[in-house]
């Protein structure tokens, strides 16, 4: 009698064990689980945060819809020349192979093309996904403010020589051309569902930009908030 007494004794500890061993592997299962949940936030801040410093992703912070349905589809800031390809295939729209983008250091002669020492070029391609048309009352660069240029209102892009009016913007202004054309809006107006390439001639004011340096662009479409965009100097997308 005392034998078989022992014996379910023993049975009955065996359960209670194993009780106690599974709640320590389920802790350590919980503890691993937070610390790889910790982890890969870490390695994704890091990625999120190097692909902002760095440039090369596209963001717009409008909270406004309208806004948010203005889309950046390409851009083109490269260093440049008669022997490349000329920024977004535009004819004739050539910067400098001077490892930078020429604001301040080009006032001399500001709305001169760049190879005559006027401030360089960069070009946004845009479309407006919204039902209705806006109207790019400006757009700031590096909190620059630069204007449509009104001076050319439908007339031909024409990069040939230096600055005949309306040819091409002026230094600090911007012109607008539908996609694949060289005949410069007549109005700022962008109409709902057409894409647009905005060049931009860069004001005498702004800094000169180094290459792989990030660019901050503000469009101002009469919403809310501006849409913003970051943009990697030297860049083409």
């Amino acid at each position: 009698m005392p034998n078989n007494s022992k014996k379910i004794f023993q049975l009955q500890k065996i359960p209670f064990k194993l009780r106690r061993r599974r709640g320590v592997a389920e802790i350590i299962g919980t503890m691993m689980l937070m610390a790889i949940t910790v982890v890969g936030a870490s390695i994704l801040s890091y990625f999120v945060n190097t692909s902002f410093d760095s440039g090369n992703i596209t963001t717009s912070t409008s909270s406004d819809v309208t806004a948010n349905q203005i889309k950046l589809l390409e851009y083109d800031t490269r260093d440049s020349d008669s022997t490349t390809t000329p920024l977004l295939g535009i004819a004739n729209v050539y910067n400098k192979s001077d490892l930078k983008l020429c604001g301040i250091s080009c006032v001399g002669s500001k709305d001169n093309l760049p190879i005559n020492a006027g401030t360089e070029f960069f070009v946004i391609q845009v479309t407006n996904n919204s039902i209705n048309s806006i109207f790019l009352n400006n757009l700031q660069l590096n909190y620059v403010i630069h204007k449509w240029d009104s001076q050319t209102a439908g007339a031909t892009l024409n990069l040939s020589s230096n600055l005949p009016t309306g040819s091409y913007p002026h230094a600090g202004t911007f012109s607008i051309l539908k996609a694949s054309s060289t005949i410069q809006s007549a109005t700022s107006e962008i109409k709902s569902g057409q894409t647009v390439n905005i060049l931009v001639k860069l004001d005498s004011t702004v800094p000169d930009i180094s290459l792989n340096k990030v660019i901050r662009v503000l469009l101002n479409v009469g919403s809310n908030q501006p849409v913003e965009f970051l943009i990697e100097s030297g860049g083409v997308i």
